[in-house]
């Protein structure tokens, strides 16, 4: 009908206003996810058929249009994080390539955040591409004199800043205690739905070599080591914040970082305690490996994240739901003991959205506890800022970037050392 009405193309695309994130699929979806629902329109139509929907792989593109399934590659969100990327793409510079990670905050999200200095709503930007949508005053220009610069940290804030620094001309030594770039990215790209994660820390890792950083691994920068460096960047973390539960120091009782970058649990009854986004991944992750879950959250919702899209939100609490992920709101664990996690939950009395009572007979403020089958116990309740190095530097030169800053999600690591940079 549409080509008989005279349309020249179609750019096709899933999603219905009951799951609208099939149009602007976040991480948890598969890439290329619309390609076999657009190759049958491509059967019905002699005009052009475009598909979109995480399709970024130039190598299945080709494919793809040879066997005649669709006529072009549609993207949106990669040219954000990467605006050469077709350029790239010709001159086969595929590791060149910065990976758009489906994460929304950058662009979805950012869209409808207002900004109260402007008095309007945020432009388009991208959380991994700062400059994006702000080309003309993000730009990274050649700093007047040249500095000899420290970057403490080898994660994604430190990279950032090493980067940042070291295409505006200065000489970087970039400092990392352990073996290798990436800092708690590591763990936080090791599910098994976080490819482009991954491609996000070689891309880094790359940028090191490319632009000159001399990268020191397993070197430890002490106190004593600033001497001969006009510029500190402390970019040293965070770390995992801990619980003092009675029974919380046995062995079946595990933290997010440990559990993400070992990948072996093998328990079947699984209690997470933390709703924030990685508890949630937590859950999602493992029920859909069978595991059976209970995710116990203090608030009264989970994800409480700032900047999440909605789009990635709404898709993670279906697949949640979707794999049967016992979700206990205004909870916690009081207790670990006999292979069970203890869980008080808090009932009050909620009013419903006239604000009128639910029920004839209210319970008051109630407290319930009950013992939760618990072979694994998963402690993700968020991180501490490593401030350690910052304190005992302290001074006009030596600047706090990322998680040891205050602890965010990867836009804000990456957005604070390519502003602070911009500057020195």
């Amino acid at each position: 009908m549409l080509q008989d009405a005279g349309y020249d193309m179609l750019d096709c695309d899933n999603g219905t206003y009951d799951a609208w994130y099939w149009p602007h699929p976040p991480v948890y979806m598969p890439k290329a996810l619309n390609l076999e629902d657009v190759a049958m329109i491509k059967k019905e139509v002699d005009i052009p058929v475009i598909c979109a929907g995480r399709f970024d792989d130039p190598a299945l593109a080709d494919q793809s249009i040879a066997e005649g399934k669709i006529d072009m590659m549609g993207m949106g969100r990669p040219l954000l994080a990467d605006p050469d990327l077709p350029n790239k793409f010709k001159e086969e510079r595929l590791d060149d390539i910065r990976p758009c990670f489906s994460c929304h905050f950058g662009c979805l999200a950012r869209i409808v955040q207002f900004d109260y200095e402007k008095m309007a709503l945020k432009d388009i930007s991208c959380a991994l591409n700062p400059r994006c949508g702000m080309e003309n005053h993000y730009n990274i220009t050649k700093a007047d004199t040249k500095k000899k610069i420290a970057v403490v940290g080898g994660g994604i804030a430190g990279m950032e800043a090493a980067r940042v620094c070291a295409l505006r001309g200065h000489e970087v030594d970039l400092y990392e205690k352990r073996d290798v770039l990436g800092g708690i990215f590591i763990a936080a790209a090791a599910f098994d739905f976080k490819d482009d994660d991954r491609r996000l820390i070689e891309w880094y890792r790359r940028q090191m070599k490319d632009t000159g950083v001399h990268v020191l691994l397993n070197t430890e920068f002490k106190p004593g080591d600033k001497d001969g460096y006009d510029e500190i960047f402390v970019a040293t973390g965070a770390k995992e914040r801990k619980l003092p539960t009675p029974g919380f120091d046995q062995p079946a009782v595990r933290y997010a970082v440990d559990v993400l970058q070992n990948q072996n649990i093998q328990d079947q009854n699984v209690v997470i305690v933390g709703g924030g986004l990685t508890g949630c991944e937590l859950a999602y992750d493992l029920a859909r490996k069978n595991k059976k879950v209970t995710l116990v959250e203090t608030c009264p919702t989970i994800l409480n994240v700032e900047g999440l899209s909605a789009s990635n939100y709404n898709c993670l609490l279906d697949l949640m739901e979707y794999y049967k992920v016992d979700i206990l709101k205004n909870s916690k664990a009081v207790k670990y003991e006999d292979g069970k996690a203890y869980i008080e939950t808090v009932t009050y009395n909620e009013p419903n959205i006239r604000g009128r009572a639910f029920n004839q007979s209210l319970q008051g403020i109630h407290r319930d506890v009950k013992p939760v089958e618990a072979d694994t116990v998963v402690v993700s309740v968020g991180y501490v800022s490593n401030r350690e190095l910052y304190d005992a530097l302290k001074a006009d030169n030596v600047h706090l970037l990322g998680d040891a800053e205050r602890p965010s999600n990867l836009m804000g690591c990456i957005w604070s050392a390519y502003t602070t940079c911009l500057n020195i």
